[in-house]
């Protein structure tokens, strides 16, 4: 979920707040997302092994299919406080997990991840701080997006 804006546009918070932009799902394989983010964007990365089972995520993607194609039709906005990147995940994570995450917690979506170890939804057995470092993936996303081993590439075995 991120917000559409204007070819030269530049998002503010302020405008996040005033309907400027419109809401939209950006949908891609992980070699397109993780790419871009890493390689074009210059973000940080972050890949965590969740306890979510493959069925709740099939059941997660469908619900996301449905909201993107209710956008379709009915296009919502972007809101800082309502409906930003981490507060538009929480209704499709619902259908599967029950909500631990406090509206503080939402609202600061920096520690989204601090909260999803707090609450038990990453698997790990050490401390966050530890388990960020070892989740890091922009070294891994570096090479060829295109080679066979990809997936598992960003996702060494780190049994911790």
């Amino acid at each position: 979920m991120e917000t559409r804006l204007e070819r030269g546009g530049a998002q503010t918070g302020l405008g996040g707040l005033f309907k400027q932009y419109e809401l939209i799902y950006v949908l891609g394989d992980e070699r397109d997302l993780l790419h871009l983010r890493t390689n074009f964007r210059g973000e940080k990365v972050y890949l965590y092994p969740t306890i979510i089972t493959p069925e709740q995520a099939r059941i997660v993607f469908l619900d996301v299919i449905k909201k993107v194609n209710k956008l379709n039709d009915k296009p919502e906005f972007y809101n800082v406080i309502t409906g930003n990147c981490t507060t538009s995940l929480v209704p499709h994570l619902a259908k599967v997990l029950p909500t631990q995450a406090t509206c503080l917690q939402l609202l600061l979506n920096g520690d989204a991840d601090a909260a999803a170890h707090r609450n038990g939804r990453i698997k790990s057995n050490v401390p966050f701080d530890e388990a960020k470092r070892l989740h890091h993936i922009n070294q891994y996303v570096k090479d060829d997006p295109e080679a066979a081993d990809f997936s598992k590439r960003i996702r060494p075995d780190l049994t911790r």
